[in-house]
């Protein structure tokens, strides 16, 4: 084996090292899995539950969550807890009303070796089938029935 492949094969060998390095670091960053709610359109009445998982191997810590709404981060992270059980292994909660429309919150959480995660979660809330009209619809047929809605 003369010099110059011996010096292509550990170049070979050195990349080989970083590539594995690279995919290590990716494959062990945390991740927060949605399971519910879904990103399609969903009555008011939801479910949430969201998963927490670490391949490194570091524990999540439950104490630092945080949940901010909308896009001016708004911390709903209390108002949450109330109703949300929360621990190292994710979050979850049962029969919680939103009113109609787009929401989005934010999650943020640590782990014991204070490796930062977050997720952005959008929820679209439609109506109830059965619920009643909302405020405009309600004048409109009133003007309508009243004869005041002149065609």
């Amino acid at each position: 084996m003369n010099k110059t492949t011996m010096i292509q094969l550990f170049g070979m060998i050195v990349l080989c090292i970083f590539v594995n390095a690279v995919i290590a670091e990716v494959d062990s960053k945390p991740v927060i899995q949605v399971i519910h709610p879904s990103t399609e359109p969903i009555p008011s009445t939801l479910n949430v539950d969201i998963n927490f998982f670490n391949p490194s191997g570091t524990k999540i810590r439950p104490e630092t969550l945080k949940v901010y709404y909308g896009w001016f981060n708004i911390d709903v992270t209390e108002q949450i807890m109330q109703y949300a059980v929360v621990n190292q292994f994710g979050i979850s909660a049962k029969h919680i009303e939103l009113p109609p429309g787009r929401h989005r919150f934010t999650l943020e959480i640590n782990d014991t070796g204070k490796q930062l995660f977050s997720k952005e979660i959008h929820v679209h809330i439609i109506e109830k089938p059965n619920a009643k009209p909302a405020l405009p619809i309600k004048i409109n047929a009133s003007r309508h029935i009243a004869g005041l809605d002149r065609r």
